[in-house]
């Protein structure tokens, strides 16, 4: 883990935002500064966001029935005007990051199913939902959902918000221990 002023550490979450070029879900900013390079921590990335956003540095959107985030013009000149005090070294783990996760994306995108099955005469369902992203399974559940109309409800729910019910099903199994030492 690096250390940064809380300035620099705003320049990078809005350097990542714009080398992403199109509007980033906060789980890809996510796993580009904390996850695949350890740039920083969660909570921190979390705190500076929350202020950019706050800031009006960033714009939140809705794309593909995801809340995805941008830069606005503030934000733009911000990149532009400060990205010289982010080291080269962060800037290049940035740009190759970046560059792994959209070629990742164009090779094998991330899937997202959910069917309703009926389980019985009476009417009853299931669903099977499954998340896979580059041929390996994330989650695979089935939930008793009872009828067709719940069933259709809670797989077009599951769809929509998969990535954050993945994580907060991650969240619920990792034990507290665990979460205390990070």
């Amino acid at each position: 883990m690096y250390f940064f002023e809380n300035d620099e550490i705003k320049f990078i979450i809005l350097y990542t935002v714009w080398r992403y070029e199109t509007p980033i879900p906060f789980e890809e900013l996510n796993a580009v500064l904390t996850w695949e390079n350890e740039i920083l921590d969660y909570f921190t990335l979390t705190e500076k966001f929350g202020e950019l956003s706050d800031d009006e540095f960033l714009a939140k959107t809705f794309t593909e029935n995801r809340e995805k985030y941008a830069l606005t013009s503030k934000g733009h000149e911000a990149v532009e005007f400060f990205t010289s005090r982010i080291p080269s070294s962060i800037r290049k783990s940035i740009d190759d990051t970046i560059g792994n996760i959209k070629f990742d994306t164009l090779i094998s995108p991330p899937a997202i199913t959910s069917e309703a099955v009926p389980i019985n005469s009476a009417g009853q369902f299931s669903l099977s939902c499954n998340i896979t992203d580059d041929g390996i399974t994330l989650l695979d559940m089935e939930l008793f959902v009872g009828d067709k109309d719940v069933a259709t409800n809670v797989s077009k729910h599951f769809k929509e918000n998969a990535t954050e019910i993945y994580q907060a099903i991650l969240k619920l199994c990792v034990p507290r221990e665990n979460l205390d030492t990070e």
